[in-house]
């Protein structure tokens, strides 16, 4: 465990709040990795765990992006927690690995809050020219956080907008156009990691990673 002090903290769209943390003491964090996550700790003690947000390598500052309403600690963190506050964390863990090592084509779906772990992937991804896209699902367009930086991916990346498509993201659509080997990520509400589960079964031919939204929550 260490204590990390709130650098700034603003609204990423109308229910996320992205939060910056920086070391509270002289020595930097350790270096972040790609799909990783920390625990912060709440008032009453518990913790929670939220993906890191932040570039991949990155030691000065750690970003996470919390749900608001998504349970009693995101309320504390998205309406009360300040700049200047000091905060206990723990971590980085590395719970979803991003195979970097094969070459294969990678597919990432992601459904609402579940998109804050892929940020690092896709940088990452795209820095090395690797084959990649995401199709990022949300109920409404004011669900959606971080599309500016995601619109910089162009093609790439597919929003879809529940309640404008009038139903809701069909994975296997999605799975259809993987080719054989494609490493498939998934992360988002618990309907779509049992359809995940399902489609998982169908397509041995593809490579299913999978973490449900609770480190992203």
């Amino acid at each position: 465990m260490r204590h990390a002090i709130v650098a700034d903290t603003r609204w990423e769209s109308p229910g996320v709040r992205l939060i910056h943390l920086r070391p509270g003491a002289a020595e930097p964090f350790a270096p972040s990795a790609c799909g990783a996550h920390i625990e912060i700790a709440l008032p009453n003690g518990e913790w929670r765990s939220y993906s890191l947000v932040s570039s991949p390598g990155q030691s000065e500052r750690y970003s996470v992006a919390v749900q608001r309403g998504a349970s009693a600690g995101s309320a504390w963190l998205t309406e009360q927690l300040d700049a200047g506050q000091k905060v206990a964390i723990r971590g980085p863990h590395q719970s979803f690995k991003l195979h970097e090592d094969d070459g294969a084509p990678t597919l990432f779906v992601a459904g609402g809050i579940g998109i804050t772990p892929f940020l690092a992937m896709l940088e990452a991804l795209q820095q090395q020219g690797r084959d990649w896209r995401l199709v990022y699902a949300v109920r409404s367009r004011d669900g959606a956080a971080f599309l500016q930086p995601l619109r910089a991916y162009g093609e790439r990346v597919q929003l879809h907008v529940d309640n404008e498509a009038g139903r809701f993201l069909s994975l296997a659509e999605q799975l259809d156009q993987a080719a054989e080997g494609t490493h498939v990520y998934v992360c988002g509400p618990g309907p779509m990691m049992a359809e995940m589960e399902r489609q998982r079964a169908l397509r041995p031919q593809l490579r299913f990673h999978r973490e449900e939204s609770a480190h992203a929550a």
